[in-house]
């Protein structure tokens, strides 16, 4: 057992940790989440952490999922027998499975401990902290208890909704470039051209439904964009039509401009972006130098061709460590492309680190996942220095342009 925070007035945690360094981290996620105030107690194992439930009444349990004496399984049987505390998860980085399953087992939620959030870790503990008021109060609480209980498994829900579509948003962006490059290459030879715009059209509709699974769980990061208002309707309607039911008829009305009392204008973007190295020229960036960190294979692949074809000096890496290497051997990065969520490094500590080497490297995020998971605290500006997946090449090249130009 190891010496806690105490702090009379606050909120009652344990965090059960075997690492002592992971356990400080904790306790320094901790203190940032606002406006709560912790007394915390520390326990290394199972054994240590059931002597201080049976002394003390808490109201949090954050619970190491990786203990080295025992199940997780079983760990949690046993915490969760010993008062009405909540329990919270700690789950490593690239095993999120993990934490929903112990949701799933009797866990009432689970963070990720290698991306340790103030806004995931605090909206973690207001629910538990919700619960606990529920349990406290006597009127009602069978059914106010469903409610939150009811809220926190559609919150995991909406989790593993933008788990899934960061997995869908990798894949589609490696397809839709593909299928792009491939649209261009036989755009003067029937029936290829048409095959290929059908695949484009096809991927561009499975990039909606993505789009649409997230929007519906959780809000996501969303920019301007021009849209093809008759495209997005056609798209819609079989949506509309299976969320309720063969008996309700749609009446869609296309009227004229002239036909509308408040007038209005929609400027649609040219179907090609050219310039002097053909369909993917650039205008004033060419000899930039281009660091790409991109942990999907084909995603990386893409971008190297796609850039390099564009006149730009690529470097590509697999992950941060990768990149730190390979940056040891550039003069100058001009342009920093990383995704947001890989393994062991983030995108936003690697552009930490780079920095303090690169003063002057420009920086554009990209993610697969929805806005609130990689920027809850604003860092990352939407539609500045973000670049949602999957994406089209040409509004790719459009944001590295205007990322090195800003």
């Amino acid at each position: 057992m190891i010496d806690g925070v105490t702090n009379p007035a606050a909120e009652r945690v344990l965090v059960i940790e075997h690492d002592v360094a992971d356990a400080r981290l904790v306790v320094a996620a901790l203190s940032e989440v606002a406006p709560f105030d912790f007394e915390i107690d520390f326990a290394t194992n199972i054994t240590d952490a059931e002597a201080l439930l049976t002394e003390h009444a808490f109201e949090i349990v954050l619970l190491d999922i990786c203990l080295p004496d025992l199940p997780w399984q079983e760990a949690v049987d046993r915490i969760a027998a010993l008062g009405k505390h909540s329990v919270i998860m700690i789950a490593p980085v690239n095993q999120e499975n993990l934490g929903l399953q112990a949701v799933q087992h009797g866990a009432h939620d689970y963070v990720l401990k290698g991306s340790l959030r103030k806004a995931e870790l605090g909206r973690s503990i207001r629910y538990a902290l919700e619960r606990q008021q529920i349990l406290s109060e006597s009127d009602s609480r069978e059914e106010r208890l469903k409610a939150a209980v009811e809220a926190q498994k559609m919150w995991v829900v909406g989790r593993l909704a933008a788990t899934v579509a960061h997995e869908f948003n990798n894949l589609l962006t490696g397809l839709i470039g593909d299928a792009e490059l491939l649209r261009r290459g036989v755009a003067d030879h029937e029936p290829y051209s048409t095959y290929a715009e059908s695949l484009s059209e096809g991927l561009a509709h499975a990039a909606l439904l993505t789009h649409q699974l997230v929007a519906f769980s959780r809000k996501g990061m969303t920019g301007p964009q021009v849209m093809d208002m008759d495209r997005m309707v056609d798209g819609l309607l079989p949506v509309l039509q299976g969320l309720l039911g063969p008996e309700v008829k749609f009446d869609v009305a296309r009227l004229e401009e002239e036909e509308i009392t408040t007038r209005f204008r929609i400027e649609l973007p040219p179907n090609r972006v050219t310039g002097p190295s053909g369909d993917f020229g650039v205008q004033g960036d060419i000899f930039a130098k281009v660091l790409v960190v991109e942990d999907e294979e084909v995603v990386r692949r893409l971008l190297k061709r796609v850039l390099t074809e564009s006149g730009y000096d690529v470097t590509c890496a697999g992950d941060g460590a990768e990149a730190l290497a390979a940056a040891q051997g550039m003069d100058r990065i001009d342009l920093l492309v990383t995704d947001v969520v890989m393994p062991h490094m983030n995108g936003r500590d690697l552009n930490d680190e780079l920095r303090t080497r690169h003063p002057d490297m420009k920086t554009l995020f990209m993610s697969g996942y929805d806005g609130e998971l990689v920027a809850p605290d604003g860092e990352l500006v939407e539609g500045k220095n973000f670049l949602p997946k999957p994406f089209r090449l040409q509004d790719m090249l459009k944001m590295v342009r205007l990322t090195l130009r800003d």
